[in-house]
């Protein structure tokens, strides 16, 4: 059975944080098959991003500037997170170290961010630092 994802191939809005600030990115997705491939461009820069999705709704991205704005571009950045339905938010990333990172948020369309059914729903970075409970 084919992953809710494959069928939101296509546009996505979202944007990238980096505390305290948000900043905006457009995107063209394709998701098939368990993997991710797309590209976009924001403040940064273009972008092509390359990654996979699994059963469990994980999402593991990729991305790689391709025409930074400036010098001072990070040029690759892990996305980790998760789709929940409506977005898929998390954290990301520098690849070269830890030190710098923060959250992401991505949805299908170019519409404003879907709403959150609860205020716990919300991705906080904090919550991607906490250790998990073991069953």
């Amino acid at each position: 059975m084919a992953h809710v994802l494959e069928q939101l191939s296509g546009r996505w809005s979202g944007y990238w944080l980096l505390r305290p600030d948000e900043f905006p990115e457009a995107l063209e997705l394709v998701f098939f098959d368990g993997k991710v491939l797309g590209f976009g461009k924001d403040l940064d820069g273009d972008f092509q991003m390359l990654g996979d999705y699994d059963d469990q709704n994980g999402v593991y991205i990729t991305k790689l500037y391709t025409s930074p704005a400036r010098g001072d571009v990070i040029p690759k950045r892990l996305l980790i997170g998760g789709w929940d339905g409506r977005r898929m938010s998390g954290g990301w990333f520098d690849a070269r170290t830890t030190r710098t990172c923060g959250g992401f948020h991505l949805w299908p369309g170019r519409g404003p961010e879907p709403k959150y059914l609860t205020p716990d729903e919300k991705f906080t970075w904090e919550s991607i630092l906490q250790p998990r409970e073991q069953p």
